[in-house]
């Protein structure tokens, strides 16, 4: 199973993108805006990743990305704006807005989707790529 994270959008305060799963659109995603990598104020550096399942104290069942440079603890899991990461990539079903803020909706339900989709797998390759 490939995923592929290509981001659409970005301004100072987010990042938006869609997630390829096998080269299909499967969901939204909001990351941080680039900071230079920056810890818990950046996304991550574009670039292939090896992620793993891993259980989180926090979030539970997911998947965590390993070998980024200068960073650790980056997860994906459920949230609806850049309120709810620090670095971490959100998934959610559409992009909109929440109270005038740049969000991804459906975030609960989107997630589930995922990690049923990706319950088989104990790694998958996650590339990142930048289109804009």
């Amino acid at each position: 199973m490939d995923q592929k994270i290509i981001r659409l959008e970005q301004t100072d305060k987010e990042t938006l993108g869609i997630l390829l799963i096998d080269n299909k659109i499967f969901c939204c995603t909001l990351e941080l805006p680039w900071r230079y990598n920056q810890r818990d104020i950046s996304c991550i550096p574009t670039g292939k990743y090896t992620c793993k399942k891993y259980n989180s104290p926090k979030y539970e069942s997911t998947y965590i990305v390993n070998d980024v440079f200068d960073r650790g603890y980056i997860l994906f899991h459920v949230g609806n704006t850049i309120n709810d990461t620090e670095g971490c990539i959100l998934l959610g079903k559409d992009a909109g807005y929440l109270q005038n803020t740049r969000a991804i909706l459906n975030s609960t339900h989107t997630f589930q989707r995922w990690l049923y989709k990706t319950r088989h797998f104990q790694n998958f390759e996650l590339e990142i790529v930048e289109y804009y």
